[in-house]
């Protein structure tokens, strides 16, 4: 419903414009000259020319920002890695001095540890 209303609305600003628009205008693009070109078709020309770049620009920066968040998400996945290699050597140093503690209490059990 929301979309028909929009629609409608767009289409009768349009046609406002076009009937606002209506006269006929000379463009010179370099050497080339169009005569007897509505106003409205320049302008429309210019709006969907607009939003054409619009779209490219944000095309660009989406594929940029992706790049980036791929990038970060391999780095993120090393140092993922490396954090549980350190926490296995953490636990393997810790059964080491837990191994040294009984050794030294073995040797001499009046030592406090």
């Amino acid at each position: 419903m929301l979309t028909i209303i929009l629609t409608l609305l767009v289409s009768l600003l349009v046609a406002f414009i076009a009937t606002q628009n209506a006269t006929l205008v000379t463009l010179h693009l370099g050497a080339t000259t169009f005569s007897d070109i509505p106003l409205f078709f320049v302008v429309l020309f210019s709006i969907l020319v607009g939003t054409l770049v619009a779209g490219v620009v944000n095309l660009i920066n989406l594929i940029k920002s992706n790049l980036t968040i791929f990038g970060q998400k391999g780095a993120l996945k090393k140092s993922y890695q490396t954090v549980g290699e350190l926490q296995q050597r953490v636990s393997q140093l810790e059964g080491e001095n837990a191994t040294l503690k009984d050794q030294i209490n073995q040797v001499s059990p009046e030592a406090k540890t």
